[in-house]
């Protein structure tokens, strides 16, 4: 694979990701090459995400980016990047009634969601060396990163940086 770019993941697995596949993943007009999404996640939704390997959002939180990749930040005790999953499948504009969600079972800032995205997920592995959070603030909204940043950053402020590697 050539110049190809690697996550080492616990196990001794590897989520490789060939150059030539994710120089531009980005949909219409989007000018920013973007792999990975970074999305914040409760130990409950983290469980559940990875029974089910599906990770749901309201459509308007995920904007034009069709990432490769969701990486799982962990905050509270954890405070850290710990999983990273390949993305088989994106469904766009999805009811809430068409995935069984009820309005009731929503947290308050996605109560005014009508849609939803599905993102279908290979299996979630764990980063061999978690992204952690240090003095950096937590992520709290969907982040998007080159993955050439991400595999890079050992701590969130990494991701941030305006540092030449």
């Amino acid at each position: 694979m050539g110049n190809s770019s690697t996550i080492k993941c616990e196990n001794d697995m590897f989520i490789v990701i060939c150059p030539l596949c994710h120089k531009n993943i980005c949909q219409e007009n989007i000018f920013l090459n973007v792999d990975v999404m970074i999305v914040p996640v409760s130990e409950f939704s983290y469980e559940k995400i990875k029974a089910e390997r599906k990770y749901v959002c309201p459509t308007s939180y995920i904007k034009k980016f069709r990432p490769k990749l969701i990486a799982f930040y962990r905050g509270g005790k954890i405070g850290a990047i710990t999983s990273v999953a390949k993305v088989n499948e994106i469904q766009l504009n999805v009811r809430p009634s068409e995935i069984g969600i009820f309005l009731v079972d929503l947290s308050n800032s996605w109560k005014s969601s009508n849609f939803f995205t599905i993102f279908l997920l290979e299996e979630i592995l764990d980063l061999k060396e978690k992204i952690v959070k240090n003095k950096a603030a937590a992520i709290q909204n969907s982040v998007y990163k080159k993955f050439k940043t991400f595999i890079k950053a050992k701590e969130l402020a990494d991701l941030y940086s305006k540092r030449k590697h």
